[in-house]
């Protein structure tokens, strides 16, 4: 009987040997990478939960683009700042990460709540050599990353849409509707959860 490919298990499919970090992917210098870790893991981490003034300006003398009254916790990890665009009163939550490998926009108004994997970074595995892709992300504004959810690389979030506790996000979402499980799936419209005198009032301003 004639061997099946997928029956090989000879098939070389990834030498690291072979890696060969692209520094345009890092979009800075070693030395101000290494300097943000520093300063991340002291004078970020460190300080007090209503300091987010101070973390705002940190970020951006790391070329953060960090809208007016953002909160960022300070046990949120920011791969590299200067990759990375947080809207007006966006709230970034304990131990978030945003791997910014890519670009990575949040709009106004936007909440991640604790512990969610924003992934905007992954390897090119068509290839030995595993090489780093940067894929962006964008979460429109008024959307809501709850605890512990996963975006993948390359997902545009719409507007005001939620994507549930846990939820693994592999694809787009429209503006409004809420998704949940793993993979995420659409289980509602986040309009139809709104009491009526809330869509009067919205409609009038």
């Amino acid at each position: 009987m004639a061997e099946r490919p997928d029956d090989r298990t000879d098939v070389p499919v990834q030498d690291l040997a072979a890696f060969v970090a692209d520094p345009s992917i890092r979009g800075a210098s070693g030395f101000t990478i290494l300097l943000w870790w520093f300063v991340q893991g002291t004078l970020f981490a460190c300080s007090p939960q209503f300091m987010y003034g101070w973390r705002r300006w940190l970020l951006r003398c790391f070329g953060c683009k960090v809208g007016s009254r953002a909160a960022v916790r300070s046990s949120a990890k920011i791969q590299y700042p200067w990759k990375v665009a947080i809207g007006r009163n966006a709230q970034i939550g304990d131990e978030v990460v945003l791997s910014s490998t890519g670009p990575i926009v949040i709009g106004d108004n936007v909440v991640i709540s604790q512990r969610a994997f924003i992934c905007a970074g992954t390897h090119d595995i068509s290839t030995c050599r595993f090489q780093t892709l940067a894929v962006p992300i964008t979460i429109d504004s008024e959307a809501w990353i709850c605890a512990q959810a996963f975006i993948y690389p390359g997902v545009h979030v719409g507007r005001g849409a939620i994507v549930a506790a846990a939820a693994v996000l592999r694809d787009d979402i429209p503006p409004y509707q809420i998704f949940a499980g793993s993979p995420a799936v659409c289980v509602g419209d986040r309009r139809d959860k709104l009491r009526r005198h809330d869509i009067t009032a919205a409609t009038i301003q």
